[in-house]
């Protein structure tokens, strides 16, 4: 994940879910206002690679 500038946001530890349809990655910081991007990827458990992106803004 990248902020505004493209400097990188510290993220945690993923977590999966307890039943496995979900995973979530605490962001570390507070956020300011600005762009952020979001490059994600995973490997299922039946070896299928998935991948995305995403942008969202926070407002100040």
């Amino acid at each position: 994940m990248t902020g505004p500038g493209k400097a990188v946001v510290k993220l945690g530890d993923p977590d999966l879910a307890r039943n496995g349809t979900g995973l979530t990655v605490p962001v570390s910081e507070a956020l300011g206002a600005g762009t952020y991007a979001v490059e994600w990827h995973v490997l299922s458990t039946d070896g299928h690679k998935t991948n995305g992106s995403y942008t969202f803004t926070v407002k100040p």
